[in-house]
């Protein structure tokens, strides 16, 4: 998440899903998370970004969300973002940033869970922070990351727990429907919820809570089904996000390899 609860995740999908065809998307159970559980189904809204991203090698820049002062956090938070000489194999490229940024606020119902989210929203939207551009290594694969910077440690301590708390699975598939309700992805259709899921992706990150998503969905004619890692990392008062989004089933280790980069890059910021 870093700079986000799960924002553009409906976004998102629909970018990968237009080159699925080309990739010919999986319908079988991934080895992440193969062994967990946590199914979900219920409602919470997407998140907006305060900051700039950095260059990468490829010489792609993303726009900033909304525009921010250039303070010592929001430079921080741009160095802490992996580029994409930092990706394991060489078939990743920068692409541009999402384009449409997400609104500030929190509008989904998350039941009884609304308020702790809204208010730890209301905070990453005062933050500073920054996110990268999209990186590819080709039809059906995404990886994005942000970095948010909390006022204290203690604050950041509390966005991981929202994350961590049992109700977030359901919350996040009630911000994907949101997106979807809310136009984000025109034409995109969720068959069913998306299932949620706890995966361990052990690192050495002071807090790490991480989550597949796993949802079929069609828009244009092309059904497929499309896994999104979700990975919250935190260093100190920093938390970075990585949504790493397939229509392959992922493999934990490959999983890790993109979440090593991340949090070496956290620590040399924020450790």
């Amino acid at each position: 998440m870093g700079s986000r609860l799960p924002r553009a995740l409906a976004l998102v999908v629909a970018g990968v899903l237009a080159v699925a065809a080309c990739s010919g998307g999986g319908g079988q159970t991934a080895e992440l998370g193969s062994g967990a559980a946590a199914p979900t189904s219920a409602p919470a809204s997407a998140t907006s970004s305060t900051s700039t991203a950095p260059p990468s090698s490829s010489g792609v820049t993303a726009a900033p969300a909304t525009s921010a002062p250039d303070t010592a956090d929001v430079a921080k938070a741009r160095a802490a973002l992996v580029t994409v000489d930092d990706l394991p194999g060489a078939d990743w490229k920068a692409k541009e940033q999402l384009a449409k940024p997400d609104p500030p606020g929190f509008s989904a119902d998350c039941g009884t869970f609304t308020r702790k989210v809204k208010d730890i929203k209301d905070l990453m939207d005062r933050s500073p922070q920054s996110r990268s551009p999209r990186f590819s290594t080709g039809p059906g694969v995404e990886l994005g990351e942000s970095v948010v910077v909390l006022p204290t440690e203690a604050d950041a301590e509390r966005l991981i727990a929202v994350y961590s708390d049992r109700s977030m699975p359901t919350c996040i598939v009630a911000i994907f429907r949101e997106q979807i309700d809310r136009g984000d992805a025109p034409g995109l259709v969720v068959e069913g919820d998306p299932v949620v899921q706890a995966v361990d992706l052990a690192s050495a990150a002071d807090d790490t809570v991480s989550f597949l998503i796993t949802a079929k969905v069609s828009q244009n004619g092309v059904t497929a089904t499309v896994y999104m890692v979700l990975a919250e990392l935190r260093v100190g008062r920093a938390v970075g996000e990585l949504q790493y989004t397939t229509v392959q089933p992922p493999l934990t280790n490959d999983v890790r390899a993109l979440v090593k980069p991340a949090l070496r890059r956290l620590n040399e910021q924020f450790g």
